[in-house]
């Protein structure tokens, strides 16, 4: 829906995923994981609203 991305898996074995906000299509997390590193993890919170 409206074109974004969900889900990415890259050659090296990367692989990245996508939540949204249903309401304002905004990215909500954003999660990477990969064979080589540890994983990253992005949560988008509202603050002061």
């Amino acid at each position: 829906m409206y074109e974004q991305r969900k889900y990415m898996k890259y050659g090296n074995g990367t692989e990245t995923r996508y939540t949204y906000s249903p309401n304002r299509r905004r990215l909500a997390t954003l999660s990477v994981t990969s064979p080589e590193w540890m994983g990253i993890w992005y949560d988008f919170k509202r603050m002061g609203w």
